[in-house]
């Protein structure tokens, strides 16, 4: 069901951008290729308050005489975002608020072609490529290439692929403060993009850390992330905590190393305090009384203090073998500053 939801949300694109070339929406900053393919990227607005999701309405115009085909989709299983787009976020005095992002390949695609005088847009989430943004001023670098490998994908060489078309261009953007209504407003106009919406509210979910993992076609996970987001703004919202292991499993009778890894990245730009002394650890429903120890012990030895500093990353890796116990599986939660964060260990052998 949620495969042909995403094929729909690519076809949908498709059918509502065909139509007759019209030089007045041709937009500054277009990358022009040899066979007079243009494309653009263009921001509907140029201010958002804290959180609110950005879409990117990203174009392509055949201005040429002939045919032009491209792909789209196959590039998002995984994530929440379409890996054939770069954006690059940055204030203005050059801090990067672009994350290391995984990059995968998979999910639902077609080829798109483009007669004479035919254009085609889509819209790009831009927080899929960012961390939370404090207020302030922004530049985005937008690049993409447009290729036609499907057909080689496919084991067809007798089907020429087209040459690739980068497209680049720069756009500028302010982030002003936090506003829930302003949120819901742009959740609701997205609506009717679907895949934009669906993705919104995964990454409001994660930014906010709610611990909810909306479905895209359930109402009420989605009815839960809107109703998570705080009324009121809080500066604990900038400190982005994660919980990681160096594996998913041990064997029950010759353990092997677990390490469990917490972090923070604060994404403001502004000192945050550092909790993870005061984080607490709850192992299959037990708080655990050795984690205190554990912390303080591995923060000394890290020479790591109790603020954050802005856009600054601190991790702490701990040896978690000791705090495991259960007889399959071993339910792990930190909770730190009012999130939580799980982990789930299976116990092979046991």
């Amino acid at each position: 069901m949620k495969g042909m939801r995403q094929m729909r949300s690519l076809l949908f694109c498709f059918v509502l951008s065909i139509c007759s070339l019209r030089p007045e929406s041709l937009a500054i900053g277009e990358q022009l290729s040899s066979r007079g393919v243009t494309g653009s990227f263009r921001l509907e607005k140029r201010t958002f308050c804290v959180g609110e999701p950005i879409p990117i309405e990203f174009r392509v115009v055949n201005g040429g005489e002939n045919p032009y085909s491209f792909d789209v989709g196959s590039d998002y299983r995984g994530v929440t975002r379409h890996t054939r787009f770069l954006f690059a976020v940055k204030n203005d005095v050059g801090r990067d608020f672009t994350p290391r992002l995984r990059e995968h390949d998979g999910g639902l695609g077609t080829t798109i072609t483009l007669k004479s005088g035919e254009q085609y847009a889509s819209w790009q989430l831009l927080n899929g490529w960012t961390q939370l943004l404090p207020p302030g001023h922004y530049h985005v670098h937008c690049r993409t290439r447009l290729t036609d490998d499907f057909p080689l994908l496919r084991g067809d060489s007798s089907q020429p692929r087209s040459n690739p078309t980068e497209i680049i261009q720069e756009l500028e953007f302010e982030i002003t403060s936090y506003q829930k209504a302003q949120i819901l407003a742009a959740l609701s106009q997205l609506k009717t993009r679907y895949e934009a919406f669906d993705w919104a509210l995964k990454d409001l979910a994660a930014k906010f850390q709610t611990g909810i993992n909306p479905n895209s076609d359930d109402a009420q996970s989605q009815n839960d992330v809107m109703a998570a987001l705080p009324q009121e703004w809080n500066d604990r919202y900038f400190a982005e905590y994660d919980l990681t292991s160096n594996r998913n499993w041990v064997s029950a009778e010759s353990p092997e190393d677990l390490w469990l890894t917490i972090s923070v990245i604060n994404t403001s730009d502004k000192v945050l305090p550092l909790y993870f002394a005061n984080s607490s650890l709850v192992v299959n429903g037990v708080r655990s009384e050795k984690w205190h120890s554990l912390i303080e012990r591995a923060m000394k030895a890290n020479n790591i203090g109790s603020v954050v500093q802005a856009g600054e990353r601190i991790e702490v890796r701990v040896m978690g073998n000791e705090l495991l116990f259960g007889e399959k599986s071993c339910s792990i939660l930190w909770r730190i500053d009012g999130f939580s964060k799980k982990l789930q260990i299976t116990i092979r052998g046991g």
